[in-house]
């Protein structure tokens, strides 16, 4: 089993971090062998999508045609079992991060269809500063519906409030162990 982890944070000691962590944990015990890819996008050289077009040819790949270091990062998503993103809630959405690597999966959606795996798994572990997990749910769920491909795949969502400040240590155990949940849930 192959685990993808996108750490869409800049924050490499921050909350989305530290939850990631947790369900990695989760995803382990199920499947103690498991080979764990992570990525840290921030660490990247990465365009967003220039919306030229050269995806959506006939004969095109089915992958974003820009050179960068998210060519990789998107190939490495078809070839995996399971993808784990953590994105923090800035300024109610999802981070820059987040938004360049989803904006670039534009290559893989062909008409009506998508070439992304079907039985591929995702989970998205957003975090946000509001303590009221409910104030935001629509960026999840908007997040959720984008890795399930509208039911097409299995995706799952967790939100987890009060997230303030920089050190990802300060995280709450309850709130750790649905971190945990949701990699075991994931690696099922």
């Amino acid at each position: 089993m192959r685990l993808m982890v996108l750490y869409c944070s800049p924050r490499k000691n921050g909350y989305s971090a530290r939850y990631l962590q947790e369900a990695v944990l989760g995803y382990q015990e199920v499947h103690p062998n498991a080979q764990i890819i992570p990525v840290h996008l921030n660490d990247l050289n990465m365009k967003g999508c220039q919306h030229c077009g050269a995806c959506k040819a006939e004969d095109a790949p089915p992958l974003c045609l820009l050179e960068d270091d998210l060519k990789q990062v998107l190939q490495t998503t078809l070839e995996v079992d399971a993808v784990l993103w953590g994105i923090p809630n800035y300024m109610a959405d999802y981070n820059a991060q987040a938004k360049t690597l989803i904006d670039r999966y534009y290559g893989y959606m062909k008409k009506e269809a998508s070439t992304l795996p079907s039985t591929q798994k995702s989970a998205v572990i957003m975090v946000q500063g509001n303590p009221d997990t409910d104030r935001f749910k629509d960026v999840e769920e908007f997040v959720v519906g984008f890795l399930g491909q509208r039911g097409r795949r299995v995706a799952y969502g967790l939100t987890i409030g009060g997230c303030r400040g920089v050190d990802g240590s300060a995280a709450p155990q309850e709130e750790l162990e649905k971190a945990r949940n949701l990699g075991r849930k994931l690696a099922e």
